[in-house]
C-alpha cells in the first residue's frame, strides 16, 4: 500500500497549472465584461493603465514566478505572497488620482 506522500508526488505542477491557467482564463473573462459594464452604468472604463499598475502587475507576476518555480510550495512562501499583496493594496490606496 502506498503512502499518501507518495500519492502527491508530481502533481505539484499540474496544480499550479490549473490555477495559472484558469487564473488567466478569469482575466480574459473579466476585464471586457467589466468595459462594457463600466460603458452601461455610465463609467467609462479603458484599459489604459498608469505606470503603477503595469510596474504592479510586472513585479507581482515576476514575484510568483520565483516563488514557484521549483514546483513546491510552504506557508512562508504564501506568507510572501500575501506580503506582496498587502504592499500593493496599500500603494494603490495612497495613489494620488
Amino acid at each position: 500500500m502506498a503512502s499518501s506522500g507518495s500519492t502527491r508526488g508530481g502533481k505539484t505542477s499540474l496544480v499550479l497549472a490549473a490555477t495559472v491557467g484558469s487564473t488567466i482564463q478569469l482575466v480574459l473573462l473579466v476585464a471586457p465584461l467589466l468595459v462594457f459594464a463600466g460603458r452601461l452604468m455610465g463609467e467609462p472604463m479603458d484599459l489604459a493603465f498608469t505606470g503603477f499598475e503595469v510596474v504592479a502587475i510586472v513585479l507581482a507576476t515576476i514575484i510568483t514566478r520565483e516563488l514557484i518555480a521549483d514546483g513546491k510550495a510552504n506557508w512562508f512562501e504564501g506568507f510572501l505572497l500575501l506580503g506582496v499583496y498587502v504592499i500593493l493594496a496599500i500603494g494603490f490606496y495612497h495613489l494620488p488620482t
